[in-house]
């Protein structure tokens, strides 16, 4: 779905030029969208999840391809495809996330 998607891929570009490793990251997309730290169990579950949609976009990049089609914007230049699709993937599951949307 586009309007899922489009967002889920501009904070995942956004994410991955940030300086950092994936933990570092990972920790600054869920502070982004929530407002709040992840807890340490929540952000090994952020890390352990991006290697594994990054493995699944390394074995399939027409799967990655079909992922960043969505929306209109261009895909940036000097970001893997199969990186950029597993941060999208990894953006869309916490934008999505009742730690985003639930703010009690």
């Amino acid at each position: 779905d586009p309007q899922f998607a489009a967002p889920a891929r501009a904070a995942a570009e956004r994410t991955r030029r940030a300086t950092g490793d994936d933990r570092v990251r990972a920790e600054l997309l869920f502070r982004r969208s929530t407002g709040t730290a992840p807890s340490p169990a929540i952000l090994e579950k952020l890390v352990d999840t991006l290697a594994a949609n990054r493995a699944r976009y390394v074995a399939e990049p027409d799967e990655a391809a079909k992922l960043l089609a969505v929306g209109m914007a261009p895909r940036p230049s000097g970001l893997a495809p199969a990186e950029l699709a597993a941060w999208t993937l990894l953006a869309n599951a916490v934008l999505t996330s009742d730690a985003t949307i639930v703010k009690d």
